[in-house]
């Protein structure tokens, strides 16, 4: 169990609040540091990773940080639908940051637009032993009645600030 005075705790999901409250539950080592943003998306959210040195240099404006591939995108679907904050319905809500062990967690009890339900259990951390590991765990679990539950986890290797690529496509392979 965290100790509550080294915990911050957010209770309810405010779309109203997304962009302050990412920077409230941001990660980070050192090295780099990630925006408290989810995985799945929202509508205007902005993921961000910024690594520690990492810099590009605008001629139109200014030097700012390129924003790094994002190692959070992960989609869940609940029988074909999409889990997402801003469809169906959220029945409990609760984010913590774990100042201490610099643990994120988010559960979500989500009812699907069709009246599946989940509990569902976001984490990650950014890790201080070995600045280059960012572990992610999460979990499913149908509430009421059997369902089909598909999970896939990547890699954003295109990231922008605000509409600002920092690199070039090359290749693929």
């Amino acid at each position: 169990m965290s100790d509550p005075t080294w915990t911050v705790t957010e209770a309810e999901f405010d779309p109203t609040r997304l962009l302050p409250q990412e920077t409230v539950f941001t990660l980070g080592n050192g090295y780099l540091g990630t925006r408290g943003s989810s995985g799945e998306r929202c509508p205007g959210d902005r993921p961000a990773t910024l690594i520690h040195g990492v810099y590009d240099d605008l001629p139109i404006a200014y030097t700012e940080p390129a924003n790094c591939p994002n190692w959070l995108p992960m989609y869940v679907s609940v029988e074909g639908e999409r889990f997402r904050l801003d469809r169906g319905d959220i029945l409990r809500y609760e984010r913590r940051l774990d100042l201490r062990h610099g643990l994120l967690c988010r559960d979500v009890r989500w009812r699907s637009p069709s009246g599946y339900s989940v509990d569902t259990r976001f984490e990650r951390f950014a890790s201080a032993a070995d600045q280059h590991v960012l572990p992610v765990r999460f979990q499913v679990i149908p509430i009421e009645s059997a369902c089909t539950i598909r999970a896939q986890a990547g890699i954003d290797g295109c990231p922008d600030n605000l509409g600002i690529t920092h690199r070039e496509w090359l290749d693929q392979g």
